[in-house]
């Protein structure tokens, strides 16, 4: 738990987290799926109109997004797949 912590202070700039595992989890599907929308937002309208750079580092943020929040059953798995 505490290298996932150390992760998303980093990931989002932010020294609040929850202490308890449960705020946790919570913590990390709230933020992922809200950096999921994100970047899913960026392919949808900018990206969807050309050819602009880096688009593949969007496509790639999204799946792992994806792959991270698939593991929202499993709080361990969740927790490792961050480290």
């Amino acid at each position: 738990m505490k290298k996932s912590r150390e992760f998303l202070k980093e990931f989002f700039n932010t020294m609040d987290l929850p202490s308890d595992e449960d705020g946790l989890i919570s913590y990390v599907l709230d933020g992922f799926t809200a950096e999921r929308a994100k970047l899913q937002g960026l392919l949808d309208d900018q990206y969807s109109a050309g050819a602009y750079p880096d688009k593949a580092i969007v496509e790639n943020g999204v799946k792992l997004c994806d792959s991270l929040l698939s593991q929202k059953k499993d709080n361990t798995a969740l927790l490792i797949l961050m480290t």
